[in-house]
């Protein structure tokens, strides 16, 4: 390779450098390829300040987690909060589960599972779950934090989607 070549990927190395100390400097800089400032589902630069593998539970208490796609009601799907995760530090403004947003006003901090901390609780309408079909097993929920050093969350639960 001549001294030109190396020049060339000595400077194409050194931008990405500097991108990757800018993503995770600068909040929201790197968009993902949907043209948001962090997922929903897909990976870009910025993943430092994306928080994978927090706890929600579609349906809290009930097994399985029927939806019926047909239907004109809403399903609730609860946030978790953990020892090490406050899901009141998630802006309820921001979340999408499967593709669609909480039904407005919705949400509530309430404590579904038995731990005797807060969860964040939110309404989904069941017609606008985009990204459920009738071969889904899983749904998935993003949101991004007010505060904290997540910028975004995300996880999963199983459905089963019924008639």
């Amino acid at each position: 390779m001549n001294t030109k070549g190396k020049k060339i990927i000595g400077a194409a190395f050194l931008a990405v450098v500097m991108l990757l100390v800018l993503a995770f400097a600068v909040p929201g800089l790197i968009a993902s390829p949907s043209g948001e400032s962090g997922p929903p589902g897909e990976t870009f630069i910025g993943q430092a300040a994306y928080c994978p593998g927090i706890s929600i539970d579609i349906k809290p208490g009930v097994l399985p987690n029927d939806i019926n796609l047909g239907s004109t009601g809403t399903v609730t799907v609860a946030v978790l909060s953990s020892a090490t995760f406050s899901a009141s530090m998630i802006d309820p403004s921001t979340v999408l589960f499967a593709g669609a947003p909480a039904v407005p006003d919705s949400w509530r901090m309430k404590d579904v599972n038995g731990d005797d901390v807060p969860d964040l609780v939110l309404d989904f309408n069941i017609r606008d779950l985009a990204e459920l079909n009738e071969n889904s097993t899983e749904g998935t929920l993003v949101g991004q934090c007010e505060s904290g050093e997540c910028l975004w969350v995300v996880g999963t639960d199983s459905v089963q989607i019924v008639d």
